[in-house]
């Protein structure tokens, strides 16, 4: 988990702000074709299989969604029960009018302690509409 290399450690973390139990999917990332399925019961946050080592100075919320040479992720979808509720895609921006996955002003991030910090990205309701 916690690199002595790097400065800090972040999880990754989804917050559900909704009354519905829901699943994320993050596929067709770049790195790797792997598919990940998180599911995310109502008012409770999952967190993901990875983190991120970072150093001082550095933006946690541009790194959770590159390495620095490349996008870690191409698309998320929500889905509740078999309906898909929205589909997130690619590129990264940044805006304070626009909550979105791919949007860095969207993910809020917090050390814990000296060492352990969290970057949350949280779903609410107002995303389906």
């Amino acid at each position: 988990m916690w690199d002595k290399d790097y400065d800090y450690y972040y999880t990754i973390q989804i917050g559900n702000n909704t009354n519905d139990t829901l699943i994320i999917v993050f596929n067709d990332t770049v790195l790797n074709n792997s598919v990940f399925n998180y599911t995310i019961f109502p008012r409770d946050t999952a967190v993901t299989d990875d983190g991120r080592n970072i150093n001082e100075g550095e933006d946690i919320r541009r790194r959770v969604l590159s390495d620095g040479k490349h996008d870690l992720y191409e698309v998320v979808t929500v889905f509740r029960n078999d309906s898909l509720l929205i589909k997130w895609k690619k590129p990264s921006f940044e805006s304070d009018s626009i909550h979105h996955f791919f949007n860095y002003n969207s993910w809020k991030s917090w050390l814990e302690d000296d060492f352990m910090g969290i970057v949350m990205f949280t779903i609410e309701e107002s995303d389906f509409k």
